[in-house]
């Protein structure tokens, strides 16, 4: 029976396959079968299937399938509303491969069928059309094809083609050696307007197919091939839709290669090769099994037989091994041979070829240990590992060498062993006799020692079962008789050595008891065997007297062991030797590591110590001495030193001190050691240096400002002066109590000191003697004063909700407020209040916005200019411009022209905190207190102004005054801290 064989890498997981054409999926699949001429060709779908009604808005019914009679009667279209409704009818039945086409339906209200137009292919006759009527009646399939190969007409749903896919189909071969093939697609999310694919035979003489294009809307179609010639060839079909609903173009090939062939039950599908049992002795056998699958199993219900199978051997390193016979033909799917493995162990390789019909070759391997036989002799074996025996002279000994596993208990093979003796030192020994019987694996020669002191060898040899001479040697010594030295011991101690350490190893000569003669002075020769390489050393010979001697040993720098050997050579006697094994290890209490401790903080003129401290390699009780190497970087120029470079670390601590601190900076203190290795280990910590001189304990300043060569600061509830003409050792000289709220900053003009004091209001104070400074007079306000400064004979004060007050103190005793300035914040809070260089502007800062204060006329204040989105805490005039910065929130330093009326940025730095801003020369300087430093400032280019640099205190300090010779003053809680800052 012909069968269809597609050679596709995809076949091995399907049953059958001509080619593959996909379209929608969700379609019943359709299948040709063998007939008769009194059987139909091909069945449609059941009628049963349900039918879609047409809707109210004219929606076609979509037509029913095929009909699973002989003749296959169209599905019943059902019909369409009066109004606009046009009822499709059912679809003909498809017999002998001819679809009858539907007739169209009227679409006239009454719904009235329209003509009919029929198939016409070979044999067939037009089909009816459905009626329009309520339920549409059914339509007729068109009659038998005479040649049943003519392909189904396609009808139109919705959907989208996807791509083909090779999932699920089938085949069933006609008798005049066509074949229909099932073909399924996946589907898209949006309707399909049509799908037309597309046939190519790459190989026309040896098949052809129709038709030349296919319109399909079914998941699953049928399409016929018909082979001419018992050859292959490649189907390439190609497929593309147009949608004109979603505006998508999806396009594609897919190839199937078809082979026709006359004997199915002759392809083979798979193969497969075993060996039983996979593990055998040397010159045992083991079956092999090649096992033949068919690609069509259905087609051979007796297996695949007749196919010639080639057995070879990939011998590898199993000279002589064979597989027999070569060549097999299978039966029932089987083909068996012979491996008869070769005279050496290893791995036996055999391989099975078969060439199926399509001419396609197949192979498969299986493998085969081979292993020694256990009672199989080996090479003589002599007890002791060094084969040298020592026999009086004139005696007798017997010597034993093995030739068999002594483990193997049930082995009959018990070969011979040949003895020779050698004798270049002319002893005059010999053999009693050179052929030996072996025992359970062992043979026993006896050998009488000659008069001559000497050596002389034995051999021992025995042939295996595969003729191989196998054989060993052993040396044996004639020594003199009675006084001969019986042995040499050495002794190590300790026999386990740290690295670098030493051990003495102690040699003894043992003489036999029956012999009264002292023992002479001999030479012994020291040899090391030192697998692990651990650079032990040894002298070459140590001087025994009176029998004993020693020599000191120096352990090496690797762990391992060392085997120390001893010989000794005398006119008496032959080589001794004796032998002890040497451990050398790490020292447990070895330094592996070492550690600092150090502050991170100090200040000049202190002294830091930094603690060092070593770690042991091991479980270590008391360390030795460690001296450790200790440096210092100093990338910042601090000038600092350390007390010493080196420490001397007794039981694993020591210490160093940071010393003689000129500025701050960064300071990096680095302490290394090394191991009896010579491997080093190192620690490295930092220290950040304070440029603080001093610090003056128990003055609570607040916030301050320097006059000359005072600084005024409040805090307390009480104004403070203190005298800086010594900049190093500030003193305080005077104070004047004044209200519990008065906390801000004093502004200094002339002889007073204006303090802003809160809900207290404003306190005036004379200052003309620093030493007794008094409070002139108090000015009572409604809002909460947060600054103030003076131009001429008035006081500019931020009052809170009271807006800008300008005071009159021309009477300080009796100051009087003469106008106040609103401002259009509900609360302006004016934190910072600034003269400018002129004297006859006032800028402050309210909830985000800017302002500009004309006082050229000091009782009509006038607003000049804002300018919003600046945020701040301080300010800082300039002729021309101003600095200001804020200390919380997003941090940003602005720089204003203030040049003219309006005010505008003229650049910025961002996150940068300026809790004070204060100007000496041409350098601006910001307390920053949440870094604890004090930014430089450059605006040099107004434009771009930028940090030069941070001087780092480590004081959470908001207020900064800097003399002009390169001092400044943090106060902080109740301490003043001098430092230096150029």
């Amino acid at each position: 029976m012909p069968a269809l064989f597609a050679e596709d890498a995809m076949m091995t997981r399907l049953s059958h396959c001509v080619l593959v054409l996909c379209c929608l999926v969700g379609c019943g699949s359709t299948s040709a079968r063998k007939t008769s001429d009194a059987e139909s060709e091909v069945a449609g779908s059941s009628p049963t299937e349900t039918d879609s009604a047409g809707s109210s808005n004219g929606s076609e019914a979509v037509a029913g399938r095929e009909d699973a009679s002989e003749r296959g009667a169209g599905g019943s279209g059902t019909a369409g509303e009066p109004e606009r409704g046009e009822a499709r009818p059912g679809t003909a039945g498809v017999t002998g491969g001819v679809e009858a086409r539907p007739g169209t339906a009227g679409a006239s209200p009454t719904g009235e069928a329209g003509p009919p137009t029929g198939g016409t292919s070979e044999g067939g006759s037009p089909g009816s059309g459905g009626s329009a009527e309520e339920a549409g009646t059914t339509g007729q399939g068109g009659a038998p094809s005479s040649s049943g190969t003519t392909p189904r007409d396609g009808i139109w749903i919705g959907g989208a083609i996807e791509s083909f896919k090779l999932d699920a189909f089938s085949f069933l071969m006609e008798a005049d050696g066509s074949a229909v093939s099932d073909v399924r697609a996946s589907h898209a999310m949006c309707p399909l307007q049509g799908v037309v694919a597309q046939g190519v035979i790459f190989d026309p003489t040896a098949c052809s197919y129709g038709p030349a294009g296919i319109a399909c809307q079914s998941g699953t179609y049928g399409l016929s091939i018909t082979f001419v010639s018992d050859r292959c060839a490649d189907a390439v079909f190609s497929y593309a839709t147009q949608n004109a609903t979603c505006g998508r173009t999806v396009q594609g090939t897919t190839t199937q290669r078809v082979c026709w062939v006359e004997e199915p039950c002759t392809l083979v599908g798979a193969l497969s090769l075993s060996a039983d049992p996979s593990d055998i002795d040397a010159g045992t056998t083991s079956a092999v099994t090649a096992r033949l699958g068919a690609r069509y199993p259905a087609a051979c219900p007796a297996g695949v037989d007749g196919v010639s199978v080639l057995f070879a051997l990939d011998d590898g390193d199993l000279t002589g091994s064979s597989v027999t016979p070569g060549e097999v033909t299978a039966e029932d799917g089987e083909a068996r041979t012979e491996l008869t493995a070769g005279a050496h162990t290893g791995t036996a390789r055999v391989r099975a070829t078969v060439t199926d019909a399509t001419g396609f070759t197949h192979t498969a391997s299986a493998t085969v240990s081979v292993a020694r036989p256990p009672c199989e002799p080996f090479t003589p074996e002599w007890p002791q590992a060094d084969p040298e025996y020592t026999i009086d002279a004139g005696e007798s000994a017997e010597l034993t060498v093995f030739v068999r596993d002594p483990y193997v208990t049930d082995c009959s093979q018990d070969p011979i062993v040949t003895f020779e003796l050698v004798d270049p030192s002319e002893t005059g020994s010999s053999i009693e006799s050179d052929t030996v019987q072996t025992v359970d694996g062992q043979a026993t020669v006896r050998v009488n020692a000659g008069s001559v002191l000497g050596t002389f060898e034995i051999i021992a040899r025995v042939t295996n079962s595969f003729g191989e001479e196998l054989s060993s040697s052993c040396s044996v010594g004639v020594r003199e008789h009675p006084c001969a030295i019986d042995a040499v011991e050495v002794t190590l101690e300790p026999s386990t050595a740290y690295f670098g350490q030493e051990t003495e190893a102690t040699v003894v000569l043992v003489q036999r008891d029956d012999c009264s003669e002292p023992l002479p002075d001999l030479t012994a020769t020291l040899k090391l065997t030192d697998a692990s390489g651990t650079g032990t050393t040894a002298p070459a010979t140590l001087e025994l007297s009176e029998g004993e001697g020693s020599a000191t040993l120096m352990a090496g720098y690797v762990a391992g062991t060392v085997n120390v050997v001893v010989s000794i050579d005398g006119t008496r006697l032959e080589h001794l030797t004796d032998s002890a094994k040497l451990t050398v290890r790490r020292d447990p209490c070895d330094p592996d590591g070492i550690y600092l401790t150090m502050p991170t903080e100090t200040t000049l003129g202190t002294s830091a110590e930094v603690s060092l401290s070593a770690s042991a390699y091991g479980s270590c009780s008391a360390m030795a001495d460690v001296v450790a190497s200790v440096t210092l970087d100093d990338p910042d120029g601090t000038g600092c030193q350390l007390s010493t470079e080196t420490a001397t670390l007794t039981a694993s601590k020591g210490a160093v001190a940071l010393e003689d601190c000129q500025d701050g900076g960064t300071v990096s203190v680095t302490a290394s050691i090394t191991d009896s290795l010579g491997e080093s280990y190192e620690a490295t910590k930092t220290i950040r240096v304070a440029p603080i001189i001093t610090r003056v304990e128990g003055l609570s300043l607040g916030k301050v400002r320097l006059s000359g060569d005072f600084l005024y600061g409040v805090g307390s509830g009480a104004l403070r002066v203190v005298d800086v003409s010594n900049r190093t050792a500030p003193d305080p000289i005077g104070e004047v109590t004044l209200s519990s709220n008065a906390r801000g900053a004093p502004r200094i003009a002339g002889t007073r000191a204006y303090v802003a004091a809160g809900a207290d209001g404003l306190h005036i104070v004379d200052i003309t003697t620093p030493e007794s400074p008094a409070l002139l007079g108090t000015l009572v306000t409604a809002g909460n004063v947060s600054d103030a400064v003076q131009i001429g004979s008035y006081v500019y004060a931020a009052a809170g909700e009271q807006g800008l007050l300008v005071v009159d103190v021309s009477d300080p005793s009796l100051p009087t407020v003469a106008v106040a300035l609103d401002f259009p914040d509900a609360y302006p809070w004016a934190g910072t209040i600034a003269i400018a260089a002129n004297g006859s502007q006032v800028q402050l800062v309210d909830d985000g916005t800017f302002y500009v204060v004309d006082v050229s006329s000091p009782t009509t204040p006038t607003v000049t200019g804002a300018l919003d989105g600046i945020s701040a805490s301080c300010i800082l005039p300039f002729p021309g411009y101003s600095v200001t910065g804020r200390n919380t929130g997003t941090s940003t330093l602005h720089v204003l022209d203030t040049s003219t009326a309006t005010p505008s940025e003229l650049g910025s730095i961002a996150n940068l905190e300026a809790y004070e801003l204060m100007a000496v020369g041409d350098d601006i300087f910001a307390v920053d207190m949440a870094s604890r430093s004090i930014h430089v400032i450059d605006v040099a280019v107004l434009s771009a102004p930028r940090k030069d640099r941070s001087i780092w205190h480590g004081i959470a300090a908001t207020s900064l005054a800097v003399t002009g010779d390169g001092y400044g003053y943090l106060p902080y809680g109740s301490v003043l801290s001098v430092l230096r800052i150029d």
